[in-house]
């Protein structure tokens, strides 16, 4: 399949060392569009974060063993941070 403009400037965009957010609506190809940066990007470990359960599982299905695939929720559980210490007073 050959990418549209659209596409190569994203996975263009994600070979930089920023994060990348795609945001777009149903049935415009986000799916396969994250598959064609995901075979892009080479080996290196990668992170695809779905919306939800079954878009995790389809991805899971699609993407090359290098990525870890989570749901948002799921990644905000582990990289959340809770601090023992009170929050100071304000006067």
């Amino acid at each position: 399949m050959t990418p549209t403009p659209e596409q190569l400037e994203i996975i263009e965009a994600a070979s930089q060392p920023q994060s990348l957010m795609v945001n777009a609506l149903a049935g415009t190809g986000k799916t396969t569009t994250l598959v064609m940066l995901a075979k892009a990007l080479g080996p290196q470990p990668a992170l695809a974060l779905a919306f939800n359960k079954k878009i995790k599982e389809e991805l899971e299905k699609r993407f090359p063993s290098n990525f870890t695939v989570m749901t948002m929720k799921s990644h905000k559980k582990t990289t959340s941070v809770t601090s023992s210490k009170p929050a100071p007073s304000t006067p």
